[in-house]
């Protein structure tokens, strides 16, 4: 039976500020060791080892998509390491798709969207931002987590200049932007295009318009 431990280290230089996080700058030498694990096999057989790469591996196999690797593997025998080498892919997050159409906002700017997670074992974690089409100015984010399978609806509330412009306009064409990401994949964005629209009057709203008490044809919102 073979036993020992195998270690990952990175084959190629590598920006600090990926490898080792916070507000190092420059390059780190190959070499750093990025993950590893003990094992114990039965002899003659080929089998799969599972190892959790750093967080800073992660870092890079997000931004740059692909990390190549040095494996050493070290044996309690005492017999001569070895040694090879690998490169990592990383894999693309996956994508939460957005209902495009009509959608209408509350008196206080909130809006329902219907979005989708990809596959029925996935989780899309990421963020959900609303821009101008015309200016692409942002005009409301929030962050999101959505289960996989069926279509769910998530909650958004225009910041101030979105419900200024919706205000102004009783409509507003935005751009749906989603960007959903996990460790050591790639982000993925989607993005889909949706009018948002202020209520109509209710019968007690016609009242008030009736009575002088609120202006218009459509709710103001705060």
């Amino acid at each position: 039976r073979c036993r020992g431990a195998l270690a990952l280290s990175t084959a190629t230089r590598q920006p600090a500020r990926l490898l080792a996080g916070g507000r190092a700058r420059g390059w780190r030498p190959a070499g750093a060791r990025v993950g590893g694990s003990s094992y114990s096999l039965a002899a003659g057989r080929l089998v799969a080892l599972r190892l959790r790469l750093s967080a800073g591996a992660s870092r890079v196999l997000a931004a740059r998509g692909t990390l190549a690797l040095s494996a050493r593997a070290t044996q309690a025998s005492g017999a001569a390491p070895a040694v090879g080498a690998l490169r990592v892919l990383a894999r693309q997050a996956p994508a939460l798709r957005i209902d495009g159409g009509e959608t209408t906002a509350d008196r206080d700017g909130r809006i329902a969207l219907r979005v989708r997670c990809g596959e029925p074992w996935a989780r899309c974690a990421g963020t959900l931002t609303l821009a101008g089409i015309r200016d692409g100015r942002t005009l409301g984010s929030a962050r999101v987590s959505v289960a996989g399978g069926p279509v769910r609806t998530v909650a958004l509330r225009l910041n101030a200049r979105g419900r200024d412009a919706l205000a102004a306009g009783g409509t507003l064409r935005l751009r749906a932007l989603a960007v959903t990401r996990e460790p050591a994949a790639r982000p993925t964005r989607s993005q889909r295009e949706l009018t948002v629209v202020l209520p109509v009057f209710t019968p007690t709203d016609a009242e008030r318009v009736a009575s002088g008490a609120a202006p218009a044809t459509r709710k103001a919102i705060r």
